[in-house]
């Protein structure tokens, strides 16, 4: 019985890395600070790819996991999806560029990717 789970874990351990490894590709990038919506989001934005990753701050990520931990994972308090996407879209607005995001994909619980293109 126990058998049959092992590949089950294994897929989960190695979806685990993909997502860190995706995470770990912002590695360098600046971060930029952004409020939107009365909440503090940090921005890894590489222009040149077309590409960026939005977090909540680091003090919201630290409070939604404790409230995770204090529940053992039913409280799920971060943004998600929609929520980002309207934030990329705002903060793009902000730097004076006319972009569409044309992708949007979780990496981790709480960080998002968004492929985008700008007009020239």
């Amino acid at each position: 019985m126990i058998s049959r789970f092992v590949p089950i874990a294994a897929l989960a351990i190695l979806a685990g890395c993909q997502s860190v490894s995706d995470a770990m590709k912002y590695e360098g990038t600046p971060v930029m600070r952004f409020e939107y919506d009365g909440d503090n989001w940090r921005i890894f934005d590489k222009p040149a790819e077309g590409k960026m990753m939005t977090t909540p701050s680091i003090g919201k990520g630290a409070s939604a996991g404790a409230a995770s931990g204090l529940t053992l994972g039913i409280a799920q308090t971060l943004p998600e999806g929609l929520q980002h996407q309207e934030m990329a879209k705002a903060y793009i607005a902000s730097t004076g560029r006319t972009c569409t995001i044309t992708d949007t994909r979780k990496v981790i619980y709480g960080q998002y990717e968004h492929v985008y293109s700008c007009e020239n």
